[in-house]
């Protein structure tokens, strides 16, 4: 049977597989990342005002806006001030990037990259206390 596959190739080809999907879902998390990152830093360097109107509520917390630029409409969508509450139809002032104005936030701009700095602090210190701690009980044993 030459289609068909024995035991032992498909052993061999499962690691290539695995890489793969690993190699696929970082790719998607890095392209998420990027792009959040990105719009955060683009609104920033290019930070506008405007007024905008809560059109409703959305899962997690998430309040949805929309707001117009030079008299074209806008939709956004994001997390508020804690302590706040957004009621449909309110008004909020929504910050915008003057370079790309579908991107927009109701909260600071760079606060996505700090919480993102502060993961990948606390996760690195985290692995080297372990790799300290690994070289610690092989020089002991």
């Amino acid at each position: 049977m030459k289609g068909a596959m024995n035991y032992r190739e498909a052993l061999r080809l499962r690691p290539v597989s695995t890489v793969l999907g690993i190699a696929c879902a970082l790719g998607l998390f890095l392209y998420f990342v990027g792009s959040q990152v990105w719009r955060s830093f683009s609104i920033a360097l290019h930070e506008e005002h405007a007024s905008g109107i809560v059109t409703g509520r959305a899962p997690h917390d998430l309040i949805p806006y929309r707001y117009s630029v030079q008299g074209r409409e806008y939709s956004g969508m994001s997390i508020g001030e804690d302590g706040h509450f957004y009621p449909a139809g309110s008004t909020v002032e929504v910050r915008y990037s003057s370079s790309q104005p579908r991107f927009s936030t109701l909260t600071e701009p760079l606060l996505f990259p700090g919480q993102l700095v502060c993961a990948v602090v606390i996760v690195g210190g985290l692995f080297l206390l372990a790799r300290h701690a690994r070289r610690r009980h092989k020089q002991s044993a």
